[in-house]
């Protein structure tokens, strides 16, 4: 067991000091390597949480700091092991300094989440708390776990944020965005199938221990803000909590946080009370709202000073100060900086003039005709008497310090807004930016009004439309620049760091940027995003975020103003495409983030030219256009969705790339009929317009549709109408893929001197123009040929070529069918061992890329090979799995060659029936397709009967 310790308030800022004389952000790799920890570890510390004691020793060591001790708050100190240490949930959003305890409804859901509860629901209005309180659950849970002899597997945490609305509610995308918060990627089933993908989520639920929390439900439902909610968009999402309550034994736990429940959801899990539990949110309790009023450091102005006394973090008002540091973020605006000890969140009460500092926000402090410093940033002198006010009390006796007439107004404040947290704590930011005087800003609020027009029943429809008003009220008095820098910044819908709101306003330097971001985190409006994976870029800043109640509204106020909106999504589109740099671990999706957010932007915009060039942008780490960038990983969804957007929209001759691309993404997730139905609308949009080269490219990309299909014939005279194309406009490239398409089809009818033919001119005209991939395959194609009229060691060099050509440029697929043909020409040559090898290789690649034609087509020759070596066993296992991809794919072809090998198979285990059962399936398919493998169907059902008379 190691002991751990957390850092204390004081240690953090000490802390923040340090780092900022290095120049490091918060989560400074640099730093964090120096430590050998994580930057998740680094994340827990800044957050006040407990780590290990030797890593909290060298955290602060690598900052430059040798006395940890003073930094640490050893009234915490607990022993856990490493592993629960590592695997501790870090929140984003939950802090211990500013919470508000709930403690009615926290232990009732301790309860919950302690019993078998697989599902539970917080359901309540935006900006109630719900995503905290879940946040703060889970802190609990992990805080409270006993220790025992045997210890349960800690549970892992994820995390799904669908707030920002960049996650369709479609299940395929939604679903895969919560299989990947587990830790996994979709595989080419899932999306070609969403109920496979349903299936892959509830096994990692039911057999590994999660505790996944999914925040703004909401965005999953049939309805929007006005209007409310009411179904899921798709019946998917309703499955999924059905089985995963009706299931048996379940190691995960769920939590959601949403405004809205829909009414079916709660049908079926009150069939579950053990199972399922919905927790209605409401706002804050009346002593609830006095603790959050103290804990933003508001004081009541009418209460008399003798009855309080500064609270740990506090300030004596009128009293020497030695002591007291300044707490981070924070930037000497007027006067001596050498003399201002920054403090953040105070109130000035009384205060003499001489003595005070003026705030960032408020040009002329003074309060009824009394000078003091107002603001969210303050200084105190290090050598005199204060001249501000604390930022807590506590009471010295029994008389709160919201006794008097303040402590009246802030409680019908609470009334009015039935304590909704995020409001009140805008408002109590709000006083004490306009002086801290709370009867005068209920005063000039209209409170009054308010609460004399409000009928003693109202709805939380309403409720809603006050607290937005109130928050577009407080928003409304920001200094101007804090205000443009917030509304500006909402264009982005996902957290950023810092750098990336100020480019939105070039014309302020740093230090004012940075100035006014600290006036805008101070009265939280711009909030820090500790999610572990909520930010993927190398930049190590913290990400930064607004709540969706705040953008909302500042959202809705920028495109008030068309110029400054659009302005600021091209300046965020721009800030993607140049300052997004992934991490090298990142996944593939966020390697493209930056694309396809600064693509976002523009069809926000409109300007389809913009969103155009992104589209066909060659991304230099892959010398790949975006488009084919999302196709050769394997993000068919996404490349669908980003293409369909922009083909409805546009006219150029991008359109003939968004459609061909999304008959791609269909053929390679199996749905071959479809991809035929958008290549087909690709032809007549190039037919219409002109383009003639791109009506050969739609050309061939029906000929090597219907060739899958096994419509050979049909395949032949799309290729020669591409091929005719090409060579009366000049196109080399079109002419060689013509060609190869040509040498295909007729390979596959068994005409291999004519596919012979076709290959070389293909391979001549590649070698001409420097076509490494198109030589490759001209050389794969050879190979094959030569291979099917018995020239072996002919077709094993045409292969080896092929090998070394898909390896030097990095063609993945192309390696992998280099390598299963290379299977294939060592089995004719009876070296089976060698050939299984090959196939091997072939199937590590063909998974590892997505590639389910590989898949199956390396299954299905390991397989065959496996019976000439009689482990029939094992063969049954691959031909059966090839023969389910093929038909997953629809591949007629391949799946006429797996039923023919499993007709072999059955033959040799003395399965007679079942053996002529699949010949005769493979032998109508053949036909059918008109293919070679019709001979040997034949000859196999005539071996079988003949077996069959002779028992």
């Amino acid at each position: 067991m190691a002991a751990t310790v957390k850092a204390s308030q004081t240690g953090l800022v000490t802390i923040d000091q340090a780092r900022r004389k290095k120049d490091w952000a918060k989560a400074e790799p640099a730093w964090y390597g120096l430590a050998t920890t994580t930057k998740s570890t680094l994340k827990r510390f800044w957050r006040g949480m407990a780590i290990q004691q030797d890593t909290f020793a060298a955290i602060c060591e690598a900052v430059g700091i040798e006395d940890w001790q003073s930094i640490a708050d050893f009234s915490s100190t607990t022993a856990e092991s490493d592993t629960q240490i590592e695997a501790g949930f870090l929140p984003s959003t939950y802090a211990q300094s500013t919470w508000v305890e709930r403690s009615e409804v926290t232990a009732t859901l301790l309860d919950k989440l302690r019993s078998p509860c697989r599902l539970l629901v917080l359901n309540g209005m935006t900006g109630i708390g719900k995503t905290a309180l879940a946040e703060r659950l889970l802190v609990e849970m992990q805080e409270t776990e006993e220790p025992s002899a045997v210890r349960s597997p800690q549970k892992r945490f994820c995390r799904l944020n669908l707030e920002d609305g960049s996650i369709a509610a479609d299940f395929s995308f939604s679903g895969a965005a919560l299989l990947r918060s587990l830790g996994e990627e979709p595989t080419l089933e899932d999306q070609k199938d969403p109920k496979n993908l349903l299936h892959h989520i509830l096994q990692k639920l039911r057999t590994q221990p999660y505790q996944v929390q999914i925040d703004s439900l909401e965005r999953l439902l049939e309805g929007n803000d006005q209007e409310g909610w009411s179904e899921f968009c798709d019946p998917l999402w309703l499955d999924l909590w059905q089985q995963l309550l009706a299931g048996g034994e379940c190691q995960s736990q769920v939590i959601v946080t949403t405004q809205d429940v829909p009414g079916q959801l709660e049908a079926i899990g009150s069939r579950y009370p053990r199972l399922w539990h919905c927790e209605p949110i409401r706002g804050l309790t009346e002593p609830e709202q006095m603790e959050l009023f103290r804990k933003t450091g508001l004081v009541a102005i009418d209460c008399d000073a003798s009855d309080v006394i500064p609270s740990l973090d506090a300030v004596a008002i009128d009293g020497d100060v030695p002591n007291v540091t300044p707490f981070p973020d924070s930037v000497a605006i007027d006067g001596d900086a050498s003399n201002a000890t920054p403090f953040p969140n105070v109130v000035g009460a009384h205060c003499d003039a001489p003595s005070a500092t003026p705030s960032l926000d408020d040009p002329n402090p003074g309060l009824d005709g009394q000078n003091s410093a107002l603001g969210v940033q303050q200084y105190v002198s290090t050598g005199g008497h204060s001249a501000l006010g604390v930022q807590q009390y506590a009471p010295t006796g029994g008389r709160s310090i919201f006794a008097g007439r303040d402590g009246d107004y802030l409680r019908r404040i609470g009334k009015l807004y039935a304590g909704h947290p995020l409001v009140l704590r805008v408002i109590a930011e709000d006083i004490k930016r306009t002086g801290g005087n709370i009867e005068r800003y209920w005063r000039q609020g209209g409170f009054a009004e308010q609460e004399a027009h409000r009928p003693a029943k109202f709805s939380r429809r309403r409720l809603q439309l006050e607290v937005k008003q109130r928050v577009s009220e407080a928003l409304a008095r920001l200094p101007e620049d804090a205000l443009q820098l917030l509304c500006c910044a909402s264009v982005y819908r996902r957290p950023v760091p810092a750098s990336f709101w100020f480019a939105l306003r070039p014309e302020r330097n740093e230090a004012q940027q940075q100035a006014t971001l600290n006036l805008l985190q101070a009265r939280s409006f711009a909030e820090e995003d500790w999610e572990a994976e909520s930010w993927y870029g190398a930049d190590a800043d913290i990400p930064l975020r607004q709540h969706n109640l705040i953008r909302s509204v500042t959202y809705e106020r920028l495109k008030a103003d068309p110029v400054t909106w659009q302005m600021a999504e091209r300046q965020a589109a721009e800030r993607w495409l140049t300052a997004y740099e992934p991490d090298p671990d990142a996944p593939g999706l966020e390697k493209l983030r930056g694309y396809l957010e600064a693509l976002h932007h523009y069809c926000e915009l409109e300007d389809w030219d913009k969103a155009s060039q992104i589209y066909t942008y060659q991304i230099p780490s892959t010398n790949q256009a975006l488009h084919w960038q999302l196709l050769i990983w394997g993000y068919y969804k996404e490349l669908v969705a980003v293409s369909s957007k922009l083909a409805d929209k546009i006219t150029s001759q991008t359109k003939r790339l968004c459609l061909n691309q999304i008959g791609n993404a269909y053929y390679s997730l199996g749905n071959v009929k479809q991809s035929i139905e958008y290549y087909q609308q690709a032809l007549n949009f190039t037919r219409q317009t002109g383009d003639r080269q791109g009506e050969g490219n739609a050309l061939g990309n029906l000929g090597n549709a219907y060739r899958s299909l096994g419509n050979y014939r049909q395949a032949i005279d799309f290729h020669q109408q591409h091929l005719t194309i090409t060579r009366e406009i000049g196109d080399r490239g079109g002419e060689g893929n013509a060609l190869g398409g040509l040498g295909n089809a007729y390979d596959s009818l068994g005409n291999y001197p004519q596919a012979i033919d076709y290959y070389q001119q293909w391979l001549t005209i590649a070698r001409e123009i420097g076509d490494r991939q198109g030589e490759g395959k001209a050389l794969g194609g050879l190979g094959n040929a030569y291979d099917s009229l018995g020239n072996y060691p002919q077709a094993i060099d045409f292969h080896q070529q092929n090998l070394t050509i898909a390896r030097e440029i990095g063609d993945r697929q192309g390696e992998g069918r280099a390598l299963g043909n290379l299977g294939i020409a060592y089995y004719r040559l009876g070296n089976y061992p060698q050939a299984i090898d090959y196939y091997q290789q072939h199937l590590t690649i063909a998974q590892e890329i997505a590639d389910r034609l590989g898949e199956g087509t390396a299954l299905v020759n390991w397989g065959y090979t496996l019976i000439k070596l009689e482990q029939y066993s094992d063969s049954l296992e691959q031909l059966q799995s090839s023969l389910e991809i093929f038909r997953e794919i629809g591949d007629r072809t391949n799946e006429s060659e797996a039923l023919l090998r499993l007709a072999e198979l059955h033959q040799k285990t003395g399965k007679l029936d079942r053996a002529l059962e699949y010949c005769d399936r493979a032998l109508q398919m053949a036909m059918e397709l008109g293919i070679p493998l019709v001979k040997e169907c034949e000859e196999l059902k005539q071996q079988l009967e003949e077996d069959g008379n002779d028992r």
